[in-house]
């Protein structure tokens, strides 16, 4: 005896559905590094932070004292 078989299921569909892809887009840029520390930061490396941070503000047009700031 044959497998039953709809006729339905052999023949193409005329107009399929768009359907939304569900895989993940290939990411454009590698995720950031991060890093943990549990020593405080250098002196050094808080001077360069807050220039950076001054250096962000005036891309902003923010103006900032650092110095004010640290006493």
């Amino acid at each position: 005896m044959p497998n039953a078989r709809s006729c339905f299921s052999t023949k193409a569909t005329v107009r399929p559905r768009v359907a939304a892809s569900k895989a993940m887009p290939t990411p454009v840029m590698p995720p950031p590094i991060t890093m943990t520390s549990s020593a405080p930061p250098s002196a050094s490396a808080v001077r360069s932070a807050e220039r950076r941070a001054a250096l962000s503000a005036a891309e902003w047009g923010i103006s900032t004292n650092i110095r004010s700031v640290r006493g």
